[in-house]
C-alpha cells in the first residue's frame, strides 16, 4: 500500500492477539502500555483511568462512534416457553407496558454516563434505508415509538389486558391464577458491562407495575444457547446494522436468534424445524421475499421502510434502551494512521476493517 504521495508503506508483519477473559486485566494491560492498538471491549466507565495513565501508558486515545441502535436490546421471546407468557408477549399492549416502564433517561445517565442517547431499539440511524427525507422522518418515529417512561400509561394498558387481579404481595396474577413473574437474563460476562445496570433499574421499574422480575446470569456460552434454542423469556443484547439486506435478522426473522428464534428456525430451515410464523411475523417475512426477488433498489428500501412502518405499529418487538454510545479506540503513540473517527459496531460497516488498516503502520524510534 502506498500513500496519496506514492510513497510505499511499512507493512505491518503479523497481528498478535491476546485472549485476555478478565476485563480489567485488559484495562491493566492497556495502563502498562502493552498494547499496540485495542478497538473493543474498552467500557467508558473506564475512560477516567485510561486518561490518566496515557503518559506512563505512551498512547493516546480516540473516540470513535458505536452507530447502535440498542445498547441494549431487551429481547422478549416471541416463543416463549410457558404458553401463558407467550400469549401475553405476543399481545402489543403488554409488550408497549414493558417499553413504557422502561426509565431510559436512567439508563443512561447510569450506565452510559450521559454519554449515550435515550430511544427504542432501532438498526443503525446511518442505514442506506432511511436516507432519503420520508426514511428519516419515519427512523425517527420509530426511535421514539413507546420509549417515554410512563408507569401510568403502562399500568392502563396492563389493566386493559385484563390483569387487574393482585397477590398478597401486589403482584399482579396472570390468566392462570399465578404470579405474573419474568425471568430477565444477563449474560455472566457481561457482568462489567452495562448490562447489569441497565437490568437493575428496569427490574425495579417493572415490578412497580406489579411484575415479579428475576434476574439472572448464565454463563456466556449457556446464555448464548438460550438464546438461539429460544429457551429464555427476557434476555438482553446489543442492536446495530445498516444493511438489513445482509443482516436481515434485526428487522425480520429470518434467523433463529434475538427475538424470534423459533420462527427464524422455521424460516432458515424452510419449515423443516421451528415454528410456522403467524400475524405480524408472517407479514415480515412476506415483505423480506419480496426484497428479495425486487429488482428495483429503491422499491426495495421502501418494502424495508413498509416492515419498519408494521414493527411501529404491531411492536415494540424487543426494547430499546439506549444508542449510540461512545467507543474508546486506544492506539500506541507509535503507530500511526489510526483514524481519530470511525465507527463500529454493525457487521456491515466491518470496522475497523474500512478503516484501512492496511494502512496502519509502527513508526520507528530512535
Amino acid at each position: 500500500m502506498v500513500d496519496a504521495l506514492g510513497r510505499q508503506l511499512p507493512y505491518i508483519d503479523r497481528v498478535e492477539t491476546s485472549l485476555v477473559l478478565d476485563p480489567q486485566v485488559a484495562v491493566l494491560k492497556v495502563l502498562a502500555g502493552e498494547v499496540d492498538c485495542q478497538f473493543r471491549r474498552l467500557e467508558l466507565r473506564d475512560l477516567g483511568l485510561f486518561v490518566q495513565g496515557q503518559q506512563r501508558g505512551d498512547y493516546r486515545i480516540l473516540r470513535w462512534k458505536s452507530a447502535s441502535g440498542a445498547e441494549t436490546s431487551v429481547l422478549l421471546n416471541w416463543s416463549a416457553p410457558d404458553p401463558v407468557l407467550r400469549q401475553l408477549i405476543r399481545d402489543k399492549r403488554f409488550r408497549r407496558a414493558l417499553s413504557l416502564g422502561i426509565d431510559r433517561d436512567k439508563c443512561n445517565e447510569i450506565a452510559w454516563r450521559g454519554l449515550a442517547t435515550p430511544q427504542q431499539a432501532t438498526v443503525s440511524r446511518e442505514s442506506w434505508h432511511f436516507q432519503d427525507p420520508e426514511g428519516k422522518k419515519l427512523f425517527d418515529e420509530w426511535a421514539h415509538s413507546y420509549a417515554e417512561f410512563d408507569l401510568s400509561k403502562a399500568n392502563r394498558l396492563l389493566d386493559e389486558i385484563g390483569l387487574t387481579r393482585r397477590d398478597s404481595d401486589g403482584y399482579r396474577l396472570r390468566p392462570d391464577s399465578k404470579r405474573l413473574a419474568l425471568e430477565f437474563e444477563v449474560s455472566a460476562d457481561a457482568k462489567q458491562g452495562p448490562e447489569p445496570d441497565e437490568a437493575v433499574i428496569i427490574q425495579a421499574d417493572w415490578r412497580k407495575l406489579g411484575i415479579d422480575v428475576t434476574i439472572t446470569t448464565p454463563p456466556g456460552a449457556e446464555f448464548t444457547n438460550r438464546l438461539l434454542l429460544g429457551t429464555y423469556t427476557v434476555s438482553t443484547h446489543g442492536e446495530s446494522e445498516m444493511d438489513l439486506f445482509t443482516y436481515p435478522d434485526w428487522v425480520f426473522p429470518t434467523e433463529n436468534k434475538y427475538w424470534h428464534p423459533a420462527i427464524g428456525k422455521w424460516y432458515k430451515t424452510g419449515g423443516k424445524e421451528g415454528e410456522a410464523p403467524t400475524g405480524p411475523m408472517k407479514t415480515l417475512l412476506d415483505i423480506y421475499d419480496r426484497i428479495k426477488t425486487e429488482p428495483s433498489l429503491e422499491k426495495q428500501h421502501r418494502l424495508v421502510q413498509q416492515a419498519v412502518r408494521l414493527t411501529i405499529d404491531e411492536g415494540p418487538f424487543c426494547l430499546g434502551t439506549a444508542a449510540r454510545v461512545p467507543v474508546l479506540v486506544i492506539a500506541k503513540n507509535n503507530f500511526r494512521n489510526v483514524p481519530p473517527s470511525g465507527i463500529l459496531g454493525p457487521w456491515a460497516v466491518s470496522g475497523p476493517a474500512s478503516s484501512f488498516p492496511e494502512q496502519f503502520y509502527f513508526e520507528a524510534r530512535s
